[in-house]
């Protein structure tokens, strides 16, 4: 049903790696490894949920959901709240290269599953692309887009789109500049 009222205006970046961080402990060192435990998932307003709850209902792994944002999560694994959070994002992602824990408190881990290689492209996350990341890490990545819903737009709407999709595809090199 999405399908049918959404569309694609234009994509914003190529990629955006899927991260999943977890403590630096032997308890969480793969996708599977989240059975069971408190993972947070970002919130509902953002595309980490999404992404989340997909990688979710597509592998059939079971964890419980902790919707809060990447500040809150990160303070919430601190705290041991939470097991582990994902973060989609281009790599590097300013934000994740300025972690207090460090690298003896935090770690990457690795996401593999057949069932995500029909859904996502892979990639690698290169070793010191963080400065506390010393290992390669699989993972996949998401295309992230400029949608538009088009369900019950009328001509004036239409109008606005196409002047944005105009402006956009003027200005791209700009866009991409800053």
């Amino acid at each position: 049903k999405i399908k049918e009222e959404v569309k694609v205006l234009f994509p914003l970046f190529l990629d955006e790696e899927i991260h999943l961080i977890a403590r630096n402990t032997d308890e969480i060192n793969s996708l599977k490894d989240l059975a069971g435990k408190k993972v947070a998932i970002g919130t509902s307003l953002q595309g980490t949920s999404t992404t989340a709850k997909w990688i979710k209902k597509t592998t059939g792994i079971n964890w419980t959901d902790v919707e809060i944002g990447f500040n809150d999560a990160f303070e919430a694994l601190n705290r041991n709240e939470i097991d582990a959070f994902f973060y989609v994002g281009g790599a590097p992602a300013p934000i994740l290269d300025n972690l207090a824990l460090g690298a003896d408190n935090i770690k990457l881990v690795p996401i593999k599953h057949k069932k995500l290689e029909a859904v996502y492209p892979y990639k690698r996350i290169d070793a010191f692309t963080y400065d506390w990341l010393n290992y390669n890490v699989p993972t996949f990545a998401v295309t992230t887009l400029l949608v538009i819903n088009v369900k019950n737009n009328n001509d004036i709407n239409i109008d606005d789109i196409k002047q944005l999709y105009e402006d956009i595809q003027q200005n791209m090199e700009k866009l991409q500049s800053e």
